[in-house]
């Protein structure tokens, strides 16, 4: 028992090392805390992010609700490395990031629970990190 105790001990610590390394990391080739989002609609378009993959009635308007207006490009910016969230699987489930855009019209007409019980969505992407390595770290819309 107290072997099993010890391993625990140590994984723990060593999630907590490599967390704890990776924030404030540095933007490099292998560490991306931003992706680009550019906004070439005519629509002010809300962005979310979700990590409930693939549960696409699960989204929240939390910290990874942006705003962009059209022509806009916005950085989204996260306290670490993209790349690690992804690898270690702690916060994007089935290493699967998925990000939503709504027409930020359709927020004074309807609740957000309508709009995300219909799936009001103007888009939603299902991103992995190779997407975003192979999208260059940018997502156009449209």
């Amino acid at each position: 028992m107290k072997t099993i105790i010890k391993i625990i001990f140590i994984l723990l610590l060593t999630l907590l090392f490599l967390g704890s390394d990776c924030k404030g990391q540095k933007e490099s080739e292998n560490c991306h805390n931003y992706y680009t989002f550019i906004n070439n609609s005519d629509k002010t378009i809300r962005l979310i992010m979700s990590s409930n993959y693939p549960d696409s009635t699960n989204i929240g308007l939390g910290k990874t609700s942006h705003i962009t207006l059209p022509g806009e490009n916005i950085k989204v910016k996260i306290d670490g490395c993209y790349e690690i969230d992804f690898e270690l699987g702690l916060i994007y489930k089935q290493g699967v990031a998925m990000i939503f855009l709504f027409d930020e019209e359709i927020f004074k007409e309807y609740t957000f629970d309508e709009i995300r019980k219909n799936r009001m969505w103007l888009k939603k992407y299902d991103m992995r990190l190779e997407d975003f390595q192979r999208m260059n770290w940018t997502i156009t819309y449209p």
